[in-house]
């Protein structure tokens, strides 16, 4: 169960990131960006617990498995899939592509 915790993780982070884009190809897929973006919103500016954290942690508590600091982004992603001095430029990067997404979708419809 872990695994798949896990997967919806990165997941989420996909349809938050490349949700804009790949709305066009697949326009049901809008619906879930918004509400990807709406929810890392809130979590940046209200710092609100990620539930699916918490389930995780749930799931790894049942299984036996150890705990780890921090949250899923700094456990699987910063550090590990980049160096931990590159988190701005990634997140820049991240939200360069969110905005793109944006701006092919409203030039599209338009």
């Amino acid at each position: 169960m872990v695994v798949l915790v896990v997967g919806a993780h990165f997941l989420y982070l996909a349809v938050l990131v490349f949700g804009g884009v790949a709305s066009r190809r697949w326009p049901r897929l809008l619906g879930w960006h918004l509400g990807a973006l709406v929810w890392a919103a809130g979590a940046v500016t209200i710092r609100y617990d990620c539930p699916l954290t918490s389930l995780e942690e749930r799931f790894r508590r049942l299984a036996g498995w150890r705990l780890y600091d921090g949250g899923f982004l700094r456990h699987y992603v910063r550090g590990v899939l980049f160096p931990e001095w590159m988190t701005p430029l990634v997140v820049m990067a991240a939200v360069g592509v969110v905005v793109a997404g944006w701006r092919v979708r409203l030039v599209s419809t338009a």
